[in-house]
């Protein structure tokens, strides 16, 4: 169906394009007019295709893949925002390695659904013995990941042990998915760390998606995105980038 409707709609503009192109050539018989009328016509039809391929490529040049603005101090933990609990375990893997001390979280609405942290609130998560009544939760999600047949490579003396706190003590916050979309198809994913004392952006992992003018957008393509590696679930990515600043 949505390839009649392209289809429709391209020999609507044909028969446009012609009954204009054969205006200019009753009106003159120069060829570089009439050359210029079909260059132009063509333009017109890939107009908001030519536009959102500028966006992109600008935003790629400017914004696309990793960028560090500032090196930050050595830290013992950092704070990570999302829009619910229940993702700390994916970073858990720097606090038994022992990278950080601490990690914070920030959970900006109820979630009643998370393994962690469901309430909305300040979090810190921290590596606890077997035994803390502290990692009831560890230990619950991980017998669900163990009955789908996931595993994670912790500890088994181990767990992630987490308790509520007033307000964070971390300087640097940790942002993911953080989204803006922009004219004629253009969109950005990306994770970010700010100094929480000045505001100041510190750096940005940032994906560009693509997918096409209003034509190709329609069509089964696949889109554009830079760079190729999935930023937005790939955590050991992110975790990656977190390791570039804070080192």
């Amino acid at each position: 169906m949505i390839v009649l409707a392209i289809l429709f709609v391209t020999w609507l503009y044909f028969l446009f394009a012609r009954a204009i192109f054969r205006k200019v050539c009753a009106k003159t018989q120069r060829r570089g007019i009439r050359i210029l009328t079909v260059v132009l016509l063509t333009t017109l039809f890939f107009i908001d295709n030519i536009i959102g391929n500028s966006i992109y490529y600008y935003l790629i040049k400017t914004r696309g893949g990793e960028r560090i603005y500032g090196k930050s101090a050595k830290v013992q933990g950092y704070m990570i925002e999302t829009r619910h609990g229940g993702v700390v375990e994916d970073y858990a893997q720097d606090l038994f390695d022992g990278r950080y001390q601490y990690l914070e979280l920030d959970v900006t609405k109820t979630y009643n659904d998370a393994y962690y942290a469901r309430e909305k609130g300040f979090y810190r998560f921290f590596i606890s013995q077997k035994g803390d009544a502290r990692c009831t939760d560890y230990w619950r999600a991980m017998k669900k990941y163990s009955d789908r047949g996931w595993t994670f490579p912790f500890p088994a003396d181990r767990c992630l042990a987490y308790s509520a706190i007033i307000r964070p003590e971390s300087r640097y916050v940790l942002q993911a998915d953080v989204r803006n979309d922009y004219f004629y198809n253009v969109s950005t994913r990306s994770t970010t760390i700010h100094d929480l004392t000045t505001g100041e952006l510190v750096a940005e992992l940032t994906r560009i998606y693509y997918t096409g003018g209003i034509f190709v957008s329609w069509a089964p393509l696949k889109l554009k995105a830079y760079p190729e590696a999935d930023i937005d679930t790939n955590y050991a990515l992110i975790r990656g980038f977190a390791h570039n600043v804070f080192k």
